[in-house]
């Protein structure tokens, strides 16, 4: 296996519509804390401001494009990615409530491969996980079990209007 690091933006890695970001079977379930999501928040912040800060590493194994929807693993960065998803769905119902449709369908193409409309999420969380992402994106609360994924959410919400 040959890897090759690359700088790429947060935006530019999430800007292809045909890549499901997929979590392997093996990776531990998501398990990041208060403490986590507001420092997360503080280094999106400072993301903003500064364009040399470092969102951090992920490391991605891509296998061979076809056509339709590509998938590419995460073998390391999942706590982060997962809850950068979460924190754009945060945004977006923010955004819902501002009646902002161009920020709406900015995020939009960041959460839901090709076509938003057809809700097909971009990232695809490990088996015991992936159900509670789906019901979060669906506002599903009460059928959520792992409770980090919740908390998170709202964890954010009120961040977000902070």
């Amino acid at each position: 296996m040959i890897i090759i690091p690359q700088d790429q933006t947060i935006t530019s890695l999430l800007a292809n519509t045909h890549e499901r970001f997929v979590i392997p079977s093996y990776q531990r379930r998501y398990a990041w804390r208060d403490a986590q999501h507001s420092a997360f928040f503080k280094d999106l912040d400072m993301l903003l401001s500064d364009e040399g800060h470092l969102f951090g590493m992920l490391i991605l194994h891509t296998g061979n494009h076809k056509g339709g929807i590509n998938d590419v693993y995460l073998v390391d960065g999942q706590q982060r990615f997962t809850t950068l998803s979460i924190l754009l769905l945060v945004l977006k119902e923010k955004f819902e409530e501002q009646k902002e449709n161009y920020l709406i369908q900015q995020i939009e193409q960041k959460l839901y491969c090709l076509d938003p409309k057809s809700k097909t999420p971009k990232l695809v969380l490990g088996e015991l996980d992936n159900s509670d992402y789906l019901n979060l994106l669906k506002h599903r609360f009460d059928e959520i079990e792992n409770q980090k994924i919740l908390d998170c959410y709202n964890n954010f919400k009120i961040l977000v209007e902070e």
